[in-house]
C-alpha cells in the first residue's frame, strides 16, 4: 500500500514538471523583468545640411542592451530595443549613423557608405543623446569632417 502511495506522488510529479518548466522559461525569456526604463525618441538627421535620406540609427548605453532605429527622409523612426517601437534606454548613451549607398543589398553586396567611417561607430562619431523618460527629440547634423 505504501508502494502505490509512494508511486501516485511520484506520478503527480512527472505530470506537473513540464508545465512548471514551461512557467519558468516564460517567465525568464522576454516577459519585461530586469528591463531598463524605456524612452520614446524621434528626431532628425542631416548630412552637410541636407535631410539623410536613408541609413540606421543606434543608441548604446553603457550597462543595456544597444537601441537600433531606421532614418528616412531624414526623420529618426521605429527606434527599439526589445519589441518593435519600444524605444531606447533612459540615461546617457553613444550614438552611431550609417548609410549605405545600396540600403537593400545583402551582407554579400558591397556597398559604398555615404557618410564618413567615424559615424558608423558610437566610440568615434563623436554624437551622444541623454534620454529623458518621455519623447525624446534628439538631432544630428552630420559633416564631411
Amino acid at each position: 500500500m505504501e508502494k502505490d502511495k509512494d508511486m501516485l506522488q511520484w506520478n503527480a510529479v512527472v505530470r506537473w514538471l513540464p508545465i512548471i518548466c514551461l512557467c519558468v522559461i516564460a517567465t525568464g525569456c522576454g516577459s519585461g523583468f530586469n528591463r531598463p526604463k524605456m524612452a520614446k525618441v524621434i528626431g532628425r538627421v542631416t548630412f552637410k545640411g541636407l535631410p539623410l535620406n536613408h541609413g540606421e540609427i543606434t543608441f548604446l548605453s553603457a550597462d543595456n542592451r544597444p537601441a537600433h532605429g531606421k532614418i528616412i527622409a531624414g526623420q529618426i523612426i521605429e527606434v527599439m530595443t526589445f519589441e518593435p517601437d519600444d524605444g531606447a534606454p533612459i540615461g546617457p548613451c553613444k550614438v552611431a549613423i550609417s548609410a549605405l549607398e545600396n540600403p537593400n543589398a545583402d551582407m554579400y553586396t558591397p556597398s559604398k557608405s555615404l557618410l564618413p567611417a567615424k559615424y558608423g561607430n558610437p566610440e568615434t562619431s563623436g554624437l551622444t543623446a541623454d534620454l529623458k523618460p518621455g519623447e525624446n527629440d534628439v538631432n544630428f547634423e552630420l559633416t564631411e569632417e
